[in-house]
């Protein structure tokens, strides 16, 4: 029985990475997902917001981005940003309320492209 455990828990992490060599990664990319995104409040009086940063990876002119907040009830909210020139960096502070103040307090998906190659993390 352990040595099946072990087998599938090897299996199991193999799967995951070969799945994640297509997912959000340091390498720049035209589209992804980042899996939670937060505006909510938390225990004690603390306060939980998730903040991005982009960096365009070369390219000859500025990137376009748009980030989509996808809501499970519905439409998603998006809004488009543009990148400073070519290999320009920016900061989106708590997402969630940058892409739509309206939004309610709450841990989203946030799906993400770009005209350019760019490094979301």
């Amino acid at each position: 029985m352990y040595r099946r455990s072990v087998i599938t828990g090897f299996v199991l992490l193999g799967l995951l990475a070969a799945a994640g060599a297509g997912a959000q990664t340091q390498q720049p990319m035209t589209a992804g997902v980042i899996p939670v995104v937060a505006h909510l409040v938390g225990l004690n009086g603390s306060f939980w917001t998730t903040d991005l940063y982009v960096t365009q990876s070369g390219g000859g002119s500025a990137a376009q981005l748009r980030l989509t907040v996808l809501n499970p009830a519905g439409p998603g909210w998006s809004r488009d940003i543009a990148l400073p020139a070519a290999d320009g960096a920016t900061v989106v502070t708590d997402v969630v309320r940058f892409v739509n103040a309206a939004i309610p307090d709450g841990k989203y998906v946030l799906g993400w492209d770009a005209t350019q190659p760019v490094v979301v993390t």
